[in-house]
């Protein structure tokens, strides 16, 4: 805050009927004498509020750029993953061997420009365990991130998670609980749910979601209806159904895009020579 010269500080008779004051319960106006400050006739109590205001908006603007970046830090401080390599994913390091994975490829790449310039849609990626799903869908969200410093991003690994709040049931220390995941994964602008299936068993089982693990899903997509959410899942949309309740299965194919794999091998393994 620039200080006023004292030296050139006299009063005036004339006074600012700006300003006012409770008396006796009512407010009535309060006049102020007139000062020259360095050659300038001003209100001191008028200059008094316009040094507050430019001080509160300099701290609200330190307020908002600090929560700025913890926002679009999200994707580095909050991602849960099973396999730390997927950290590494890009476009440009996303191996192809066969002409399904480049098409896929490019969808992708072409979705993920589609949310740059504004647009909302879900796309949900699905196909053969190995085939560089998740690779795609963290490469979708880092591109995002690094091209703009007002988006959120977050990748989640289900059973991860799921793994997590169940360890809040008896551990009152951990942060992870179903309230905190609810909360995060809901006010984010672009999230990833990595594996879906995975938290009920192997690909072939026919159980249903536990109620627990509907209950969190139908929370967190329930809240994304104006949001994008890209999915990953090793399962179709027919065993999708028989292990979620139609309200989830409705929210997760809302407005989507579909990337689907049916061709490609497991590249994990395509080298193993038995």
């Amino acid at each position: 805050m620039k200080l006023p010269n004292l030296e050139g500080l006299s009063f005036l008779s004339e006074k600012c009927y700006l300003h006012t004051t409770i008396a006796f319960g009512k407010e009535v106006v309060k006049p102020v004498q007139m000062m020259i400050i360095d050659g300038l006739e001003v209100c001191p109590r008028c200059e008094k509020e316009k040094q507050d205001e430019l001080l509160r908006l300099e701290q609200q603007r330190f307020y908002d750029n600090a929560e700025r970046l913890i926002r679009h830090n999200t994707l580095m401080r909050e991602s849960l993953v099973s396999d730390k390599t997927i950290l590494n994913a890009r476009f440009d390091n996303y191996k192809v061997t066969q002409d399904e994975q480049q098409t896929n490829k490019q969808k992708v790449m072409l979705r993920t420009e589609q949310y740059r310039n504004g647009h909302t849609f879900n796309i949900f990626i699905q196909g053969t365990p190995g085939a560089g799903k998740s690779h795609l869908a963290y490469s979708l969200l880092k591109s995002i991130h690094d091209s703009s410093e007002t988006v959120s991003c977050l990748y989640i690994d289900i059973d991860e998670m799921i793994r997590k709040i169940k360890d809040s049931f008896n551990n009152k220390d951990s942060k992870f609980t179903e309230s905190y995941f609810v909360k995060l994964l809901s006010e984010v602008d672009f999230l990833v749910l990595d594996d879906l299936g995975a938290e009920v068993g192997s690909i072939d089982t026919t159980k249903q979601a536990t109620d627990f693990i509907q209950r969190v899903l139908r929370a967190v997509l329930n809240a994304r209806q104006d949001k994008s959410t890209i999915t990953t899942s090793n399962l179709s949309s027919v065993q999708l159904k028989s292990i979620y309740d139609a309200k989830i299965i409705s929210r997760l194919f809302k407005n989507p895009h579909y990337v689907v794999f049916e061709k490609t091998k497991d590249q994990r393994v395509v080298n193993i020579p038995f």
